[in-house]
């Protein structure tokens, strides 16, 4: 009878929070998400967000003041619109101070403006975890 050896799978470490499993997932969006867009990744959050509530998972909402740490960075007056919005807005050319959502939600965004929002998000993102 043959013999069989089982190799050993590098495994990543399993992310102990929603930052920690964001960056995990950053070089390797399109494994997590279909289509790995802005838009995705948000829908992906809020659903995270949902099943830690819905399972009495305490894990503080770290990202509620990511919206606003986006809206000053970007130059946005608030952030009711919500960081995807604002950076696919951003990123596709509207101005922040005199923006028509409406417009903006109208406007059909490339497959490289989305490449460019997921990569600001990030960029974003690192920037807020370092200073809070």
């Amino acid at each position: 009878m043959p013999t069989f050896q089982v190799a050993l799978i590098h495994t990543m470490p399993f992310p102990n929070n929603l930052s920690a499993l964001l960056f995990q997932m950053q070089n390797r969006l399109g494994m997590y998400i279909n289509p790995p867009t802005l838009p995705s990744l948000m829908n992906f959050i809020s659903g995270y967000t949902m099943a830690t509530r819905c399972h009495h998972i305490d894990e503080p909402d770290t990202l509620r003041p990511f919206h606003d740490f986006v809206a000053q960075q970007l130059g946005y007056a608030e952030s009711t619109a919500g960081f995807a919005n604002m950076i696919l807005a951003y990123v596709c050319g509207f101005r922040p101070s005199d923006i028509d959502w409406p417009d903006f939600l109208s406007h059909p965004i490339s497959a490289q403006q989305h490449a460019q929002a997921v990569e600001l998000f990030y960029q974003l993102l690192q920037a807020y975890q370092t200073s809070h």
